[in-house]
């Protein structure tokens, strides 16, 4: 009597086995194919020049290009204050670095007065046209990356310009056309190539296609202006003198304006729909800066503030002090080892807490939720409670899009310091009477 129970209960386990190697095979002859992508590549390295080190009693500035630098810094020792600097160090930057910052991108500012903390938020915005097909091909697939930024498709409403001249009117000391004077000198009377600006210039591969992009940054043969080449840029010295006498208006209004719009929306290519009303129309804000209040092991409290969203930064470091706190590396970094700094790291090289997400508060400014409240207790980690300023209005619910990515240039001065986070636009447009460039980076 065993034997044939012993086979009822072999025969279910061999029919099994057969039917498990059977859907085995089918769905080896199924499998998806893998085909590794090549992604893009971040912006090229153009070397690594090892500094002695500053040190200062009254105030520092600090920028991407030695020119833009200096600008600061004579703003600075001149009395001006830390936002006069902030303006011109970016309209030299206009200049000296437009692969990836400028006044046809966006920016945020934060400014510490020594009262209160101000956050002015001048991130460029979606075109009121854009809707949730603008980055689609016709069968309702995403576009691939390229494709989509290369031309006017993915230009914004720039905003540095409007949040600067706001963000001034409110805090500086010099006349707003002095702090304009360094940008016109040298693009009348030329700057010289740098190392990292012809570094990418080698790269480049869409610039050329644009004639008047080909006319500026490159020579008769196609090669990029070599190192150390004087560059002029007599077009753009005319938009900031305009700049200098009538403020934004100069870029959000009247025929640069026009030929920006004209520019974008008659790629022969790859159209975009910017208009002239949404370069008119474009208003920074004043936000309120997020705080967290974080006590590290056998130390005094300390908080922490940052910009808010559409920003991540504040809400990414209000995370790793929140996991750190609840794991023993958050009393040794408070003993002084470098367990904090290793831990930071490994974070970032992961990616920041507040970017990995899908829809997360960062990039959504105008969500009703408090931003970091979703994200207080990770995996059983709370995070510090985000506090916020009480001499502040609430975030305004605007739900206008935003771009991505960044820059960074602080400044600091006596009596206040201001930090500048450049967001740089899709597209880099040389400013000049009907005509641009597809620079994108």
């Amino acid at each position: 009597m065993t034997f044939p129970l012993r086979r009822l209960i072999q025969r279910p386990r061999l029919a099994l086995s057969a039917l498990v190697v059977a859907g085995l095979l089918a769905a080896c002859a199924s499998a998806p194919r893998f085909e590794y992508v090549l992604p893009v590549q971040p912006e090229g390295a153009s070397g690594y020049q090892d500094k002695p080190g500053w040190s200062g009693q009254r105030f520092a500035v600090a920028a991407a290009n030695p020119l833009a630098t200096d600008a600061g810094f004579q703003v600075l020792a001149a009395g001006g204050s830390a936002v006069d600097a902030a303006v011109a160090v970016q309209m030299v930057l206009t200049l000296v670095e437009p692969q990836s910052s400028g006044i046809g991108g966006g920016a945020f500012l934060l400014l510490a007065d020594g009262d209160r903390l101000r956050a002015y938020d001048g991130r460029e915005t979606a075109p009121a046209a854009a809707d949730e097909g603008l980055f689609l091909k016709p069968d309702g697939t995403p576009m691939a990356f390229m494709d989509a930024v290369v031309g006017g498709r993915s230009v914004g409403v720039p905003g540095t310009l409007r949040m600067l001249e706001l963000a001034q009117r409110r805090h500086g000391k010099l006349p707003w056309a002095q702090l304009i004077e360094p940008a016109i000198r040298l693009a009348t009377e030329g700057f010289r190539v740098s190392p990292r600006l012809n570094t990418l210039l080698t790269a480049e591969t869409a610039l050329k296609r644009d004639p008047v992009a080909a006319a500026y940054f490159y020579d008769a043969a196609g090669k990029p202006w070599p190192v150390g080449h004087v560059l002029k840029n007599p077009e753009l010295a005319q938009l900031l003198r305009d700049i200098a006498a009538r403020g934004s208006a100069a870029l959000h209004e009247g025929p640069v304006a026009q030929a920006v719009v004209d520019k974008v929306r008659n790629h022969p290519t790859n159209p975009g729909r910017l208009s002239l009303a949404d370069l008119a129309g474009y208003q920074p804000r004043e936000r309120e800066a997020l705080c967290h209040d974080w006590t590290p092991a056998g130390r005094a409290p300390l908080r922490l503030c940052g910009f808010p969203p559409p920003s991540s930064g504040a809400i990414a470091i209000g995370q790793i002090l929140g996991i750190l706190g609840q794991t023993p590396a958050g009393g040794r970094a408070a003993a002084g080892r470098p367990a904090f700094g290793r831990l930071a790291a490994r974070l970032h090289r992961g990616g920041p807490p507040g970017l990995c997400r899908p829809g997360a508060v960062p990039g959504r400014p105008g969500l009703r939720r408090r931003p970091g409240r979703a994200l207080e207790q990770p995996a059983g980690h709370r995070l510090p409670a985000p506090t916020r300023q009480p001499d502040r209005r609430p975030l305004d619910e605007d739900r206008q899009a935003r771009h991505a990515a960044g820059r960074r240039h602080q400044l600091g001065a006596d009596g206040g310091t201001a930090g500048v986070r450049h967001q740089p636009h899709q597209h880099r447009r040389r400013p000049g009477p009907g005509a641009g460039d597809d620079h994108h980076h």
